[in-house]
């Protein structure tokens, strides 16, 4: 649940900026020079490595679930005299995964912003083959097609 409000947070996000970057889309193509655009395989490399970086986010909240998850068992499993002992450890887990994920978070939503901002500048094609946009919106036809949202009924 966590990880797919952190998703959907990432996603809600990136669609904010596209389209408020698109709204200045004019402002930033009147000041552009062709010289200042990067290359094609430097622009695919960009892309590759913010994708890279999301997976790698998805990838480590995964497991940070998976070992909370292992350690809540054992939580359960032990002895009434030593649960709260374990029960601090994870609280103080929690804790310290989310201020590190928090601040994680910013900096990659900052990227994206610097990301699709690069994009718009070098026009408007340009953001329509971005790997990285283009992964988001798979995510979000899934969602509405997830049967525990009913208010996202399956398309017909």
């Amino acid at each position: 649940m966590k990880n797919h409000m952190n998703m959907k947070f990432v996603a809600g996000s990136t669609a904010t900026l596209v389209l408020a970057l698109a709204v200045w889309s004019p402002i930033l193509q009147s000041a552009e020079h062709p010289s200042e655009h990067p290359s094609k395989n430097a622009k695919m490399k960009s892309c590759q490595a913010m994708t890279a970086e999301k997976q790698k986010l998805a990838k480590d909240l995964k497991a940070q679930d998976s070992e909370l998850n292992r350690q809540v068992a054992r939580m359960n499993r032990a002895p009434a005299n030593k649960k709260v002992d374990l029960m601090a450890a994870i609280i103080t887990r929690l804790v310290t995964q989310r201020t590190v994920m928090n601040a994680r978070q910013a900096r990659l939503q900052e990227g994206m912003m610097q990301h699709v901002a690069q994009h718009i500048q070098m026009g408007k094609e340009s953001l329509s083959q971005c790997s990285v946009i283009k992964g988001a919106a798979p995510q979000a036809t899934r969602r509405r097609e997830h049967p525990d949202h009913p208010e996202h009924p399956k398309k017909k």
